[in-house]
C-alpha cells in the first residue's frame, strides 16, 4: 500500500478538499495568479478551515449552507482532521493558543 502524509493549514487545508467554490467568500481570488476550483480530492469534501475566527464571520454562514452535511468539513482554529485509512476523526489541539 502506499501511504501519503499531508500537512495543510488554511489555504492549505482548502486544497485538500474536493473543491474550492465558495472560499472566494472569505478570501480574495483576485490574489492568484491563475484559478482553479478544484481541490486535489484527498478528501471527498469542501475542507472549510477557520470556522470559529472572527475574522472570517461574517461569510461563514453562507459557506457552511453551501455544502451539505457530509459534503464538508469544518475546522475550528484548533483542530485537524485526519485520514488513516478508511478511519477519520477530528482531532482537538492546543497548538495555536
Amino acid at each position: 500500500t502506499k501511504e501519503v502524509v499531508y500537512f495543510g493549514e488554511s489555504a492549505g487545508a482548502v486544497v485538500a478538499g474536493s473543491s474550492l467554490k465558495g472560499i472566494d467568500m472569505i478570501d480574495n481570488p483576485g490574489d492568484a495568479v491563475e484559478l482553479h476550483w478544484d481541490g486535489m480530492g484527498l478528501v471527498d469534501a469542501m475542507v472549510i478551515p477557520h470556522a470559529d475566527s472572527q475574522d472570517f464571520a461574517s461569510a461563514m454562514p453562507d459557506l457552511l449552507r453551501m455544502y451539505e452535511e457530509g459534503g464538508k468539513i469544518v475546522l475550528n482554529d484548533n483542530q485537524a482532521f485526519v485520514v488513516n485509512g478508511k478511519k477519520t476523526e477530528y482531532v482537538q489541539g492546543n497548538w495555536l493558543k
